[in-house]
C-alpha cells in the first residue's frame, strides 16, 4: 500500500476511462497502459484502479485468473498489492508498443478470447513483454466490453507471436 495514503484506497471516484463495448481489444489494452504510464495521476494508484475496472472477474469471491493462477482479488487494496509486486514493469512505464493481436473463437475450451501482446519500457526496470488475454463481459454494467481475463509476462506460456 502507498505510504502517502490518508484514506481508504477504495474510497475514490471511478477512473477516468471505464470499459466500454465500443472499445476493440487493442483499445481496451491501450486505455489501461496509458493510465498505468502515469499511475499516480490524477490520484494515487489511478492506473492500477483502471486496470482493476478492466479486469474481467476481479471483485467477486471466486478465484480470479488475472495474474495467471487462481487468486481471490475481491478487494481493490489486495489488487494494488498484487499488481505492484507481480507486474512492476507496468507501473509508471515509460513507453509501450502493441506488437500483435489475434482472436481465438469461442470453443469447448472457453469463451472467445482476444490476445494482445505488448512490449513495455520502464526507466527503472528492464524492457518486458506481456500478453493480455481479454474476454467480453457477459453480464453486469460492463456487458459486452472487452476486459482482461489474464495478464501474463512473456515466458509464461504465451500464445501470440
Amino acid at each position: 500500500m502507498h505510504s502517502a495514503y490518508r484514506e481508504n484506497p477504495q474510497n475514490v471516484d471511478n477512473p477516468q476511462v471505464l470499459p466500454s463495448p465500443d472499445f476493440s481489444p487493442e483499445e481496451a489494452v491501450r486505455v489501461q497502459l496509458e493510465a498505468l504510464q502515469h499511475n499516480d495521476s490524477p490520484w494515487p494508484h489511478h492506473g492500477i484502479q483502471t486496470a482493476y475496472e478492466f479486469a474481467n472477474d476481479v471483485g467477486g469471491l471466486d478465484p480470479s485468473m488475472y495474474f495467471g493462477f487462481p487468486k481471490d482479488l475481491y478487494h481493490f487494496d489486495h489488487f494494488i498489492g498484487m499488481f505492484g509486486t507481480r507486474l512492476p514493469e507496468l507501473v509508471n512505464l515509460s513507453s509501450f508498443t502493441i506488437v500483435g493481436s489475434r482472436l481465438d473463437p469461442e470453443s469447448a475450451a472457453g469463451p472467445e478470447t482476444a490476445i494482445v501482446r505488448v512490449e513495455v519500457q520502464h526507466a527503472q526496470q528492464a524492457a518486458a513483454a506481456f500478453e493480455f488475454q481479454l474476454r467480453r463481459r457477459r453480464v453486469g454494467p460492463r456487458k459486452g466490453a472487452w476486459t482482461t481475463w489474464m495478464l501474463r509476462r512473456e515466458g509464461q506460456g504465451l500464445s501470440c507471436a
